[in-house]
């Protein structure tokens, strides 16, 4: 079980464990992990693209498409600065969509 205190944090060590799960093929624990990431920290898109990968690895295409959709959204929402940091997501996730 993973501690760390939540009103510190910015709980990217979920993600990076969904990440490491994803890449493991043990997709309900990613997805237990990418979840709770992207309930936290709703506008990160390499959360949301992983978890929208974990979505489609578990034959769930409808809510896959939500986060692709999100990631997206997400990226070109994001200030300035951190565009062209994030704009890979959105691209990947633009990627699955159009598949």
């Amino acid at each position: 079980m993973l501690r760390q205190d939540e009103k510190h944090s910015m709980s990217e060590i979920h993600r990076e464990l969904g990440t490491v799960y994803l890449l493991l093929e043990r997709y309900p624990e990613a997805e237990r992990e990418l979840a709770l990431y992207t309930e936290r920290r709703e506008y990160d898109p390499e959360g949301l693209y992983r978890y929208g990968q974990v979505l489609e690895a578990l034959n769930r295409p409808g809510e896959a498409r939500t986060a692709y959709r999100r990631a997206i959204e997400a990226a070109r929402t994001a200030p300035r600065y951190r565009q062209r940091i994030v704009a890979q997501w959105s691209r990947l996730a633009q990627r699955r969509l159009n598949r």
